[in-house]
């Protein structure tokens, strides 16, 4: 256990931190606030459209806050929205994602077949 004007001291130093943090947290939120305006006010009735790599980031970012958060923080894009990206951009990764592959380059799991199947055949004609 710490002596307590070293526990103290931490705590008064974590507390200015917090303080400064909050501060900063609390202009940029204004800051967005005051671009969403001007942003609502140019685009009346018009769609924003986002590039692939914007979605994919807003999508990870936006993944890691909890449903609270994400109701407070997400500004121009809904929450279902983000998530919704975030369901879509797994759905790439997982069908980008390679199979094993032989020595001469193919997918490992039709040649794996194509050799039972090759055996299915020949067994089966043996067997007739």
């Amino acid at each position: 256990m710490l002596p307590m004007t070293l526990q103290f001291l931490v705590v008064m130093i974590a507390a200015a931190i917090n303080d400064r943090l909050q501060r900063k947290l609390d202009y940029t939120q204004e800051e967005v606030s005051v671009l969403r305006e001007q942003l609502t006010a140019l685009t009346v009735g018009k769609r924003l459209f986002f590039t692939a790599d914007q979605r994919r980031r807003l999508a990870t970012a936006g993944r890691l806050l909890t449903p609270d958060e994400r109701r407070k923080c997400c500004q121009i894009v809904n929450p279902a929205t983000i998530l919704a990206w975030f369901r879509h951009l797994g759905g790439q990764l997982i069908r980008k994602r390679p199979g094993p592959t032989n020595d001469n380059g193919t997918n490992g799991q039709v040649a794996c077949r194509s050799r039972l199947g090759g055996l299915l055949n020949f067994y089966h004609r043996e067997a007739t």
